[in-house]
């Protein structure tokens, strides 16, 4: 909200534009939305070295975290001498894939970060045919977003090139193909994959079943309960009170949570939640029992 308080910012949601002004200008951006372009670019995740004569399987980020679609290669990925790829359908989990690169030359060949590979259909094909008629109509439309990709991201320095002259120095040629897989998709802890199959099981319907398993995998962060997770919350209230001696109080006996409140002291003293203090202030602790026979909720 301040943010938009400071720009001035007006959202026109019926024409897709967001304005903002800035030094007395008023500058208007379009907004994009990803998940509607009929074609979903495919960018290198990271710089990698394709070895000669070798198949690689390049880690790759698209904007869609789901999606089984069709791969069009831009122009520059075609006409690229020594680079290639006969994958025709790339599956993408996570925001990520793995795209085969083959590199037939003699020398190791460079693909930088951000490299636009191609695009993906967005929306299913019904039939090979369909793929080739749109592959020709889009040529131009591809040509156009790689120049867009390249002037934003990559120089022309950082093109697919070759680093050595001498390839022996590095590598040396084999006469066969030689399959390599350096990149892999990330993975979730079994303890996830258990709570997410407990979550999605009851629902019958394949189709929101996907939904919410792409939602869950989407903030996996929030359901991993495996470690404490320590939130660092910016105090903007501070109450300065007048300097003057802690009230003394009769301690508060719990002998039946006192084994329990000193297993989640020392618990949280370990994953560095709490620290031990000498503080002459002190607050009671209490354990706060729970349903279902559950460890108690230590409060303070």
């Amino acid at each position: 909200m301040d943010f938009l308080i400071i720009f001035n910012a007006n959202i026109d949601v019926k024409s897709q534009y967001l304005s903002l002004e800035t030094f007395g200008r008023r500058t208007s951006i379009r907004l994009d939305d990803q998940s509607r372009r009929p074609l979903i670019p495919l960018h290198a995740r990271h710089a990698t070295i394709v070895p000669p004569h070798s198949t690689m399987a390049i880690l790759a980020s698209t904007p869609i975290s789901f999606l089984s679609a069709y791969f069009m290669p831009t122009s520059s990925f075609i006409e690229d001498p020594n680079l290639s790829s006969t994958q025709k359908i790339v599956t993408v989990q996570h925001h990520h894939s793995r795209l085969l690169v083959t590199n037939s030359s003699d020398a190791p060949e460079h693909i930088p970060e951000f490299f636009c590979f191609g695009y993906l259909l967005s929306n299913p094909v019904g039939s090979q045919n369909f793929f080739n008629q749109i592959a020709l109509l889009c040529r131009r439309y591809n040509e156009k977003k790689n120049q867009q990709t390249f002037n934003r991201t990559v120089t022309y320095s950082q093109l697919p090139q070759r680093l050595f002259n001498d390839s022996k120095c590095f590598y040396r040629s084999t006469p066969s193909i030689n399959h390599v897989t350096l990149n892999t998709l990330p993975h979730f802890s079994s303890q996830f994959q258990q709570t997410r199959d407990l979550l999605v099981n009851h629902l019958l319907d394949h189709d929101n079943k996907d939904r919410l398993l792409a939602l869950l995998a989407q903030f996996s962060q929030l359901f991993d309960n495996s470690r404490h997770n320590i939130s660092n919350i910016v105090v903007e209230n501070v109450f300065n009170t007048v300097p003057h001696s802690p009230p003394s109080f009769r301690p508060h006996r719990n002998p039946h949570h006192r084994e329990e409140t000193q297993r989640l002291i020392d618990e949280f003293l370990e994953a560095g939640m709490i620290q031990e203090s000498n503080s002459p202030y002190a607050a009671p602790a209490f354990i706060v029992p729970r349903k279902d026979n559950r460890p108690g909720r230590l409060v303070v």
